[in-house]
């Protein structure tokens, strides 16, 4: 995998080179912003009036860093660590094994994902949407420079594609970076009650977030995938999100979906989320709060699928707690020497347990991430499986049904 990601690096080099787009100063020091101001002042303008006037992710404040092309590459230069990390995961990530045929991306900007997906998949068609005609142009110029054919710049709101009629569906869409996720509520301390319904106030984020989860909804094909990645959010503007993608009818992809994060103890944070989606997919979970705290727990695991076994004296205490969540699953046996085993898997505010109980007085289990559910369920599937192989009687079996129907997708 080493020298694989080497040679990434290298080929991602040399696409940014291709595009004469060089690493400039980092996104974080105040030289670079200096000198992106000063010159956009040089031209004529006042960054800081616009910048305090409009929201992040208005079309101006776009228009603004792609006015013209040495300002757009100047403000894509100090990107270029993400647009690595965004290429990297696309390379690398079981997800996009296959050749999808339409991508889109969805505020886009330049495209610069896009274009990389459209040098890669050339059979495929590329289409990139956003807000700022300026931004396009130079997705535009860039294509013709590296002599890029199957991909198009289209100027469209997310509240235009959310109302599209009879658009072009995506096999794959993309949105990076696409949101302001980092929702507070007006006349309210950043510290806010975790409790708090995410739309039982307005907000400018949260509209965009509903047009741009509509927009998806719309225009994703049946068997399509949406991958949602950010780096600025919050813990609302996540519930939000979940709570969006559920009206609309986009299910969680539990295996594939992943928070990244930094430090430890109290000096860990989250960096970046990777969200997969897909039409009609089964929910395990009960509500979208649910969802974000499976979400949490399992970033903060890292998702290493990591066991941690239940002690003898634990075991009542952990069953009582999680068996008031999620079923996951319930099989009794019953062995040929009349003993009967029972396995239970249930999942409660991120945490999954695993049980298994016998009538001899045998207990054991474990503790792990909710998110790796169907990966526990299927370890036990398999063992059951191996049961009836054996000859041993299933008394009883359950499997919830939504895991049940994961298989089809």
């Amino acid at each position: 995998m080493a020298d694989f990601l080497s040679i990434t690096s290298s080929k991602i080099d040399f696409f940014f080179e291709e595009m004469g787009i060089s690493k400039g100063l980092s996104p974080h020091s105040h030289e670079f912003w200096e000198d992106l101001w000063n010159g956009i002042k040089n031209k004529g303008i006042d960054p800081a009036e616009i910048l305090d006037i409009y929201h992040p992710m208005s079309p101006e404040i776009a228009s603004l860093y792609f006015m013209d092309e040495e300002t757009g590459k100047k403000f894509l230069s100090a990107d270029i660590d993400r647009f690595e990390m965004l290429i990297k995961t696309i390379e690398t990530h079981e997800a996009f094994d296959s050749k999808p045929g339409r991508i889109i991306e969805i505020g886009g900007g330049p495209g610069i994902i896009s274009l990389w997906l459209a040098s890669k998949f050339k059979d495929s068609e590329c289409i990139v949407y956003d807000i700022s005609e300026n931004a396009l142009n130079l997705g535009r110029h860039l294509a013709s420079r590296l002599n890029i054919n199957n991909i198009e710049f289209v100027k469209a709101s997310y509240r235009d594609l959310a109302i599209m009629k009879s658009p072009r569906k995506a096999d794959l869409i993309l949105g990076l970076s696409a949101l302001f996720l980092k929702i507070i509520p007006e006349n309210t301390a950043e510290h806010f009650s975790a409790d708090l319904d995410p739309f039982s106030f307005s907000s400018p984020a949260r509209e965009m977030a509903d047009d741009f989860v509509k927009a998806c909804a719309n225009i994703l094909s049946d068997k399509g995938t949406l991958y949602f990645s950010q780096g600025a959010f919050n813990d609302l503007g996540l519930l939000t999100f979940f709570s969006l993608l559920r009206k609309n009818r986009l299910g969680l992809d539990w295996q594939l979906t992943k928070a990244i994060g930094e430090g430890e103890g109290t000096e860990f944070s989250f960096k970046e989320i990777h969200i997969f989606a897909k039409p009609g997919l089964a929910s395990i979970f009960k509500n979208a709060r649910e969802d974000l705290r499976t979400f949490l727990f399992a970033g903060k695991r890292q998702r290493t699928q990591a066991q941690d076994f239940i002690s003898h004296a634990d075991f009542e205490t952990y069953i009582s707690l999680l068996s008031e969540g999620t079923k996951i699953a319930e099989i009794i046996t019953k062995n040929n020497n009349n003993t009967f085993e029972k396995f239970m898997i249930f999942c409660k505010a991120g945490l999954l347990g695993f049980f298994s109980t016998s009538s001899e007085g045998r207990r054991s289990g474990f503790t792990g991430a909710a998110a790796d559910f169907k990966h526990a369920a299927d370890r036990l599937k398999s063992a059951i499986d191996k049961y009836r192989q054996n000859k041993i009687e299933i008394i009883s079996e359950y499997w919830n049904p939504e895991y049940e129907k994961l298989d089809s997708f």
